[in-house]
């Protein structure tokens, strides 16, 4: 393959995984304004750039406030938006097994999410 192709190929991969972020960052911003409903906030934004760009973030709460039925609920209402039906699949799964093996002292949460290629979620329970 000669020079200018490669070329040619890396920034139309680098192109096609920004319109990807773009869209993955819109459905990032409406998600927020739900999981509010649960007294998650955003506690921190990070931007990587490069030929695969990404987005990191971190949502930030209390166990306390969620309620697995009203999750279960809000996954059921919104089955089309992938972004906020992933973190809440996540959170159940995180406080399911908190349940399981009864670590009551695990009072807050964070979720990290990579908004890349591919999306990564990642619950951390403290």
């Amino acid at each position: 393959m000669e020079i200018g192709s490669l070329i040619k190929k890396v920034t139309e991969a680098s192109t096609a995984s920004a319109d990807k972020i773009t869209t993955l960052l819109d459905d990032y911003r409406r998600a927020i304004k739900s999981l509010e409903a649960f007294g998650l906030r955003v506690g921190k934004l990070r931007v990587t750039a490069g030929l695969l760009p990404e987005v990191s973030t971190t949502i930030i709460g209390s166990i306390d406030y969620i309620q697995p039925e009203h999750v279960r609920q809000m996954m059921e209402a919104n089955p089309d938006k992938k972004v906020l039906t992933s973190i809440l699949s996540a959170l159940l799964t995180a406080t399911s097994i908190r349940e399981t093996i009864d670590i009551q002292s695990l009072k807050s949460l964070s979720i990290d999410i990579v908004l890349g290629i591919p999306p990564k979620i990642t619950v951390d329970l403290h």
